[in-house]
Parts: C-alpha cells; structure tokens; sequence
C-alpha cells in the first residue's frame, strides 16, 4: 500500500515448481521496493516493511527486496522509515526510466546512493517506536471514521429496511417521478476566471467535490438552471467513479456531472444521499452501465431506478442521527489531522 504496509486481503497464489526459491522468500523486517509501476502523479519506488511469517511470501518480479546485513548495526524498521520518508518527499524521481505506460526505477543507482542518517541503534530503535505508536493512534482513528460511517449504513437500514425490497411497504416509484437530473456543461475557458469577484460562481469539476477546491466563472442567464444550492445532490456521470453521489454546494457544475433536485417537502437531503449511496442501489447503476472506452452513466438508467418514499418524519429523524454522527466524525477528523502533522513533521526531523 501507499502507507507501507503490507495489505494480506487478496494475496495472489501461486503452485511454485522451481527448486530453488529458498533466496526468494521474504523474511520479517525485509523492505520491498516498486521497480515497476507508479504514474505521473505517482513515482515509482514505493517501499513496504514485511512484517509476516518467514519463509511464506515471495516478492515478484516489479519489485525487489531490500534485507538489512547487520542488524547490529541498523534496525531494519529504521532503514525503512528513512526509504519511506525519502519516497514521500519525491526522492526517487530523479532515478525514474519512463517507458510506454510504466515508469521503472532504476534501483542499483537509486540504493547505491541513498544515505541513511547514520545513528546509533538505541536511537535508532527509539525514533521507530515512537513513529510505531504515532501511526498506529492514527490508524485506531481511520477505524473510529469507517465505524462512524458503517453505524449510519446500519441505521439507514434499520429505520427503513432494504432500500429495493422495500419490506416495510412505504410508497414508492422511480426517481425520475420524484426528481429532477440537469445535465452540467461545459464552460468555454474565456468566461473562466481565477479569482473571485461578486456575481461569480464556483465552476465545479469531480475534483472539486472531493477537495472542496475550484476556479470561479462569470455566470450569465443561459446557466441559470445549471446553478448548484445545498438542497441538491450531484452524481457523476462517467469514468471509473460514475455513479458516486455528492452533497450540492453553491456553484456551477462541469460537464461530467448532473444535479438531482427534488421536492424537500418530501425527500430529504441527508435520507436521499444515503439512499443513492448504498451498495444496492450502486450495484442496479453499475450493471446497466455502458463499459465501452469507460463507463457512463445517463439519465436514463439513473431516473429509472426504484425510490423508495418513507413519510418525511421518518426521513428528518434519521438526518438529525446522520447531524449528530457528523460531529463525532468531525472531532475524529481533527485528531487524525493534528496527528499526520506531528507525524510528517517528525518524519521531517528525523531524516531531512
């Protein structure tokens, strides 16, 4: 993983027939290094401390394996933080090779001239505790976030049941009977602008949902019904993250998303995003969607899905549980904040 750690999940198996692969197996404080991979925004030379059994897993051929020879002299977790800390900064683009589609790292010239901070062992073996448990309190808070967010999913379902069976009977149609899809558009770069002035909007791409970030444009009457307000919700509509469901914030939206809009007299917001965020109604999008060069998704296979319609008492019942969970995930998100600083900031001490 990106974090440097080894995800056992999906380990790929294989039934080895060589003799010899006794070199080849990993033992506990082994670092591997990406010889192959990466992207433009990604370089390749990302490193992972094996921390499993010995003589179990293998290494495969886009990587390689680092093994410290005296462990006497450098504590193999310490030598891993160093390469880690190295990665971050963007140490090993300057040993890329980029070929057709692959960016490969040319490890004997990056590992012949790296240095490691040379300390003693004690110390050594202090900083990666100290590290350790900075990393594993940030961990115990991404698991606190997913419980927050899986303790909404399992009360979405106990307050209304299967958002497609439907078992407890309540009134129901398609969203295209209950709402509204306004397709985005595209905004020629001349009425774009890079500052804000009054009367400007925020033109909004998939980039800037996620990081609340965005360019301002001048916003003439034709893009009146193009307008975003905090009462929508907008839906990408084409890519690998088609389909994913985000709260409307003031603005204009690009061309590769839609608006929903509805009646919030009788959808509300909050019961609404969970609805269209939940696995089942995913799983009816993706297996209607066009796979062709990538996946898109229209208004037709959107407005055609099932809603289900509770009374709206039920709805502001579990947007006001949703309200008061955010708070918790805020306070969470602070912590985890304030940690990665600490983190990154002694990352930055200890090796440069």
């Amino acid at each position: 993983t990106n974090e440097g750690v080894v995800d056992y999940n999906n380990v790929v198996t294989r039934t080895i027939t060589k003799k010899k692969i006794d070199e080849k197996y990993l033992k506990k404080g082994d670092i591997i290094i990406e010889k192959s991979g990466g992207s433009e925004n990604q370089p390749v030379g990302r490193v992972i401390y094996f921390d499993g059994p010995n003589n179990t897993y293998l290494f495969n051929n886009f990587t390689g394996l680092l093994r410290v020879r005296d462990q006497s002299i450098w504590f193999p977790r310490y030598v891993f933080y160093s390469l880690f800390s190295n990665y971050r900064k963007g140490g090993t683009r300057v040993y890329e090779n980029k070929t057709t589609g692959l960016h490969n790292l040319k490890t004997d010239d990056y590992v012949s001239r790296y240095e490691v901070a040379e300390r003693s062992l004690a110390d050594q073996k202090a900083i990666c505790s100290f590290l350790d448990r900075i990393y594993a309190i940030m961990k115990k808070r991404q698991r606190q976030l997913q419980k927050l967010d899986d303790l909404v999913k399992a009360r979405f379902v106990e307050i209304f049941g299967d958002p497609i069976l439907n078992q407890k009977g309540f009134a129901e149609g398609t969203v295209n009977q209950y709402c509204k899809m306004t397709q985005g558009t595209q905004i020629p770069m001349s009425e774009q602008l890079s500052e804000y002035q009054q009367g400007y909007y925020r033109y909004l791409y998939i980039r800037d949902l996620k990081y609340n970030d965005s360019n301002w444009i001048y916003v003439q009457d034709k893009y009146d019904d193009k307008k975003l307000t905090e009462m929508d919700l907008v839906v990408v509509n084409t890519g690998n993250t088609a389909g994913e469901i985000y709260y409307g914030k003031d603005g204009i939206l690009s061309n590769n998303l839609f608006k929903v809009s509805f009646d919030t007299d009788v959808l509300n917001t909050t019961y609404m995003f969970s609805y269209f965020s939940s696995q089942q109604f995913q799983n009816m999008l993706w297996s209607e969607m066009k796979e062709g060069t990538q996946p898109h998704l229209g208004h037709k296979i959107f407005g055609s899905k099932k809603l289900i319609v509770p009374p709206i008492e039920l709805q502001e019942k579990f947007a006001i549980f949703v309200e008061q969970t955010d708070k918790s995930k805020v306070a969470v998100q602070k912590s985890l904040d304030r940690l990665q600083i600490l983190f990154d900031k002694l990352m930055q001490e200890y090796f440069g």
